[in-house]
């Protein structure tokens, strides 16, 4: 069920009325379903923003040659904004939980291998879907709702995370906490650039991670 402010916020993304005259295939209206189903697995009232995606794109190398593993990949809105990027659509892989979402991005998205499972057994998701490919993860992009997510969950995710990006790889997760305080959950990595975005509904940050080198 949902909150009273999620209605809220739900009214100022999408004005009354406009809800029932989208299209079938409208990401807003694949979202709102979303929402309504499962509100605790998208842990938002409101769709990323256009700006939270772009600056989210902007920390993945158009040049490098690695996966672009996408994580909560939800109606695509940051799967849009790697690919205006220039990310190569073989690279991206974007990865949702939901059966009913990653069938609309494999509608919206046909030629990018939209994977369906946990997050928490990713390795395994990625090995059975493009075999030895899976060892070349340069970037994982996350949306995840890390914050509404059980803790022993979330520890399962980033022990995935540390198995598949190598020695230069790097993680990019963004958050509804704007803290800069807020503690990177990936031990072995550091914070190297944050940005507020603050025209996403609600604010959110936007935080790149890349591996700490070991001296020596």
């Amino acid at each position: 069920m949902m909150m009273k402010h999620d209605r809220i916020s739900s009214a100022i993304c999408a004005p009354p009325g406009k809800i029932g005259k989208l299209a079938p295939s409208s990401p807003l209206r694949a979202f709102f379903r979303e929402l309504i189903s499962n509100p605790r697995a998208i842990g938002a009232a409101c769709p990323s923003s256009r700006g939270l995606a772009r600056r989210m794109a902007s920390y993945v190398s158009p040049d490098s040659n690695g996966l672009v593993v996408e994580l909560g990949a939800g109606t695509g809105v940051v799967t849009a904004a790697l690919l205006e990027r220039g990310i190569a659509p073989e690279r991206i892989i974007p990865v949702e939980r939901s059966p009913e979402m990653a069938h609309f991005l494999s509608r919206r998205f046909p030629g990018l291998p939209v994977l369906c499972g946990d997050a928490g057994r990713l390795k395994d998701l990625l090995r059975e879907r493009v075999g030895d490919r899976a060892a070349s993860v340069s970037h994982v992009v996350s949306s995840l709702p890390l914050r509404s997510i059980p803790q022993e969950v979330v520890r399962a995710i980033m022990d995935q995370l540390n198995q598949i990006l190598g020695r230069d790889g790097s993680y990019i997760q963004f958050t509804y906490d704007i803290r800069h305080s807020a503690p990177c959950l990936l031990p072995d990595f550091a914070r190297i650039s944050s940005k507020v975005i603050w025209l996403n509904i609600p604010p959110a940050r936007a935080d790149l991670f890349c591996r700490r080198q070991k001296r020596g």
